[in-house]
């Protein structure tokens, strides 16, 4: 049983990032969208779809970071998330914030806010790469409910004055809805939980250029 669990996890893993070279920067097309399946019934921890659908808010951030071999940050790309699934309306609202600015989608299934949050279609990365044989990788992370040192400080200071206006939701802006996130998201540690996938070593000089059909 183990055997079978460890052997669909990895056909259910995402395919490594794919790196294209754009002139002075690169452009990563990733789909991390196989992170949010569902997982098998013996699985220690629920899967992400679970924390989507609490109707709770959710923050994610991902990101494309490039590194030499030395492990020295090449080059990054940011996304943050919010996202809470309404009962009621039955949709998902979010924010989103990346390379293309804010904005606040709104999804009516958690397919379509999958789709809309965990797929980067070459995506640019300002790394502006060498064109020698220097090696690189390209990794993408997503973090689930990162606690920055910004809003554990955001939250004492809610513990202490707790008729001031409820910010720590920005998704719900009412007392109530900050009084369970509080004690919801914002745990002991860093993260909620952590992904990582990992590409394949790339020398610079043999990157693809960009619009170039990818390989099956």
């Amino acid at each position: 049983m183990t055997a079978l669990l460890v052997l669909a996890g990895l056909l259910d893993a995402p395919q490594p990032p794919w790196v294209e070279r754009d002139g002075a920067r690169v452009r990563v097309t990733a789909d991390l969208r196989p992170w949010f399946a569902p997982a098998p019934v013996q699985a220690d921890t629920p899967p992400l779809r679970t924390r989507l659908t609490s109707g709770l808010t959710t923050r994610l951030r991902f990101w494309l970071e490039i590194r030499d071999r030395d492990g020295r940050l090449a080059g990054v790309a940011l996304r943050r998330v919010r996202v809470r699934w309404h009962l009621w309306d039955e949709r998902f609202t979010t924010v989103i914030e990346d390379a293309r600015g804010a904005r606040t989608p709104a999804f009516k299934s958690l397919e379509a806010l999958i789709d809309g949050i965990a797929r980067f279609e070459h995506w640019p990365v300002e790394a502006r790469l060498p064109t020698d044989a220097s090696v690189y990788r390209v990794q993408a992370v997503l973090e689930v409910n990162p606690v920055t040192a910004e809003q554990a400080a955001r939250m004492r200071r809610w513990l202490a004055s707790p008729q001031a206006p409820a910010r720590l939701d920005p998704l719900g802006g009412g007392l109530m809805g900050s009084f369970v996130r509080l004690f919801d998201n914002f745990k002991a540690g860093p993260v909620e939980a952590r992904l990582a996938l990992q590409g394949p070593p790339f020398r610079a000089d043999r990157l693809p250029w960009f619009g170039r059909r990818r390989p099956e």
